[in-house]
């Protein structure tokens, strides 16, 4: 059975890959220049949308995390650290 803290984690999961492909498109569509340096990190930089893609990274992540948590609740990663 599905618990609330797996859909929970899914959700943060979708909010944040879909913040991240957001943040993609928009800097890739939006092509920036920075003392003639050109590209997707400089577009990311340009158009401040790094900030909004870092989070949206960490939020992926943690949803990930939670997702897993959930998944395989006994599984111990690193030793005796929950």
């Amino acid at each position: 059975m599905v618990s609330n803290k797996m859909i929970f984690g899914a959700l943060l999961t979708l909010t944040g890959l879909t913040f991240s492909v957001l943040s993609f498109v928009y800097a890739a569509m939006h092509p920036w220049s920075i003392d003639g340096k050109e590209g997707l990190l400089v577009s990311l930089m340009g158009t401040n949308m790094w900030l909004l893609l870092s989070i949206a990274l960490v939020i992926m992540i943690a949803g990930l995390w939670i997702c897993f948590k959930e998944a395989y609740p006994n599984t111990k990663i690193w030793g005796n650290i929950e």
